[in-house]
């Protein structure tokens, strides 16, 4: 069996740059007095917030986002494995979620460009129900965090997933996206006025559910209820509701969205430190250790009190790695590229380098590493890093500037709803071929002396 194939887009890659255009409907009164539909229960009476009231009915009835902005919206704050491959595994978890949207929606229109969009056929897309479900859940989560994110006027860096039992999955801890969807979790961040604010995602399929009356009741007697066991901050209930499967889809889909509570607002210490650790695990993700002990050194500056993991990272040599070969490779730390009017600041990832490993803990064999060498056939190499200007406002510990960073009416703009953290693929430099080249030949060595791979 070949274990390794180059997998192609089934669509052009204008389907997946195009923008389509989402009906947005504001469900009013979800979370006022709103009595139980099954029975005589009390009212559930909750104050809403007028600023986010306002911010949605101004924000407008639609909303644009591409399949790869869901997609990597969708992808963005959960860790996919531990270590230095943490970059690549979550830029190939990305590829195949795009191209799995690729294979279940469809576009009504000649060459995808038509603001509609819809599940296709089971024929076309080659794809059981039951798989289709899985995507559908993550296509709700990419576009709910998308639009929210452009709502609130910030930047997609704000939010975190939430675990059901109320943990948020920290910089070390490991989460497929099958563990991820059963917890049941809560999209979670904070807006320009420092208010906590949870986004509860659901996707379902098909129209018929929100025609009947009684089922509309019960879901919007559901977003009550969950709006009021989060008192420190505003629930957003959203419902992705996508049309039934067709090849030439009449409707798109739609974002159903319930009022929202009203929360007080966090301190500027609370803000900076729930910022601190979106960044955190996005400073894990891409390998960027000198922004993460930064991060550390202005949590420990607040007082907060850091885990034993944390404690260890500060306690470390900036210089220190964890084999010979990785030492080779990160002598390329940190370096800076501009990519769209933007300096960023980060370090090269050799797919075959990082699929190396280290000792004991290889991902390609012997034969693999020897035919690359007789070959030179060194991988793909990207570029992975962070903004310059969120590095130097973590690094000087500037409140204000962190708290307006990426926030519409802030520093700049352009950063809403999008990320301060960069993937590209780049053209691989002779530093970086000799790099992996050395690493390569020093693990083959130390093969030879230690019999260890």
């Amino acid at each position: 069996m070949e274990m390794r194939h180059e997998i192609t887009l089934p669509k052009t890659e204008g389907f997946y740059t195009q923008p389509f255009n989402f009906p947005v409907e504001l469900v009013h009164g979800a979370c006022k007095q709103y009595d139980d539909p099954k029975s005589a229960g009390p009212s559930l009476g909750l104050s809403l917030n007028p600023q986010m009231q306002v911010a949605l009915n101004t924000y407008g009835k639609s909303h644009n986002a591409s399949l790869d902005e869901i997609a990597h919206s969708a992808l963005q704050y959960f860790r996919t494995s531990h270590g230095s491959t943490e970059a690549l595994d979550h830029i190939d978890l990305r590829f195949m979620l795009t191209y799995d949207f690729g294979r279940i929606f469809t576009s009504d229109g000649d060459n995808h460009h038509a603001a509609k969009l819809g599940l296709a056929s089971s024929e076309q897309s080659q794809r059981h129900g039951e798989s289709v479900k899985h995507s559908v859940e993550m296509f709700g989560y990419g576009l709910a965090l998308h639009y929210v994110a452009n709502v609130l006027g910030v930047s997609s860096d704000r939010f975190s997933f939430l675990l059901g039992n109320g943990n948020r999955p920290d910089f070390v801890a490991t989460y497929s996206i099958d563990k991820l969807l059963t917890q049941n979790p809560l999209l979670e961040t904070i807006n320009t006025a420092g208010q906590r604010v949870y986004v509860e995602v659901k996707a379902r399929t098909g129209w018929a559910s929100m025609r009947e009356t009684n089922q509309k009741n019960d879901l919007l007697y559901n977003c009550a209820q969950k709006a009021q066991s989060c008192p420190n901050g505003i629930l957003l209930s959203i419902l992705i509701a996508l049309p039934a499967r067709s090849d030439s889809p009449k409707r798109t889909p739609k974002i159903l969205i319930a009022d929202p509570n009203d929360p007080e607002p966090l301190t500027d210490e609370e803000q900076v430190l729930f910022l601190l650790d979106r960044y955190m695990m996005l400073a894990q993700r891409y390998g960027l250790r000198l922004f993460k002990r930064n991060i550390l050194r202005w949590k420990r500056v607040l007082a907060h009190q850091l885990s034993d993991k944390e404690t260890q990272v500060l306690r470390k040599p900036d210089d220190e790695s964890d084999s010979i070969a990785q030492s080779q490779y990160k002598e390329s730390l940190l370096l800076p590229r501009e990519f769209g009017n933007r300096r960023f600041q980060g370090r090269t990832f050799s797919s075959l380098l990082l699929r190396l490993g280290s000792p004991r803990n290889r991902q390609i064999t012997v034969a693999e590493a020897e035919a690359a060498m007789r070959e030179n056939e060194w991988g793909t190499t990207y570029f992975a890093g962070v903004d310059m200007e969120l590095m130097e406002i973590v690094a000087q510990q500037k409140i204000k500037e962190l708290l307006y960073f990426g926030t519409r009416g802030g520093l700049r703009d352009d950063l809403v709803a999008k990320s301060a953290f960069t993937e590209q693929q780049v053209r691989m430099e002779d530093n970086d071929r000799n790099n992996v080249q050395n690493a390569v030949r020093i693990a083959l060595d130390k093969f030879r002396e230690t019999k260890v791979w």
